[in-house]
This record gives C-alpha cells, structure tokens and sequence, in this order.
C-alpha cells in the first residue's frame, strides 16, 4: 500500500513506532516478569537463568 493511500486512511508511522518502542525486549521480559515468576515455582530456575544468558 503506498504512503498517500495509508495517510488517506489514518496511517500514522509515529503512533506505529510509539507502539513498538513500549514492547519489552526479551531481555527485559526475562528478567521482569519470568524468572520473578519461575523462582516461586521450580527449583531449576536458575539453569533456566543460566540458559537464557549463555544463548
């Protein structure tokens, strides 16, 4: 679809990039919200750690 046609319609790239920039890296995901959780449930959390930095 060509610019004119997407900016006819709403299109709006820096709302799109706004959206993208708030997304989590993986990284970030990792070490906010998983491993905080995994540590209450398995015991192996920490080769879970351990895999997620060597790869």
């Amino acid at each position: 679809m060509c610019f004119q046609n997407r900016a006819a319609i709403g299109f709006y790239p820096a709302a799109e990039y706004e959206k993208q920039r708030v997304v989590p890296t993986f990284k970030e995901f990792v070490y906010q919200q998983y491993l905080p959780y995994a540590k209450t449930y398995k015991r192996s959390w920490d080769q879970d750690q351990n895999m997620i930095e060597l790869r």
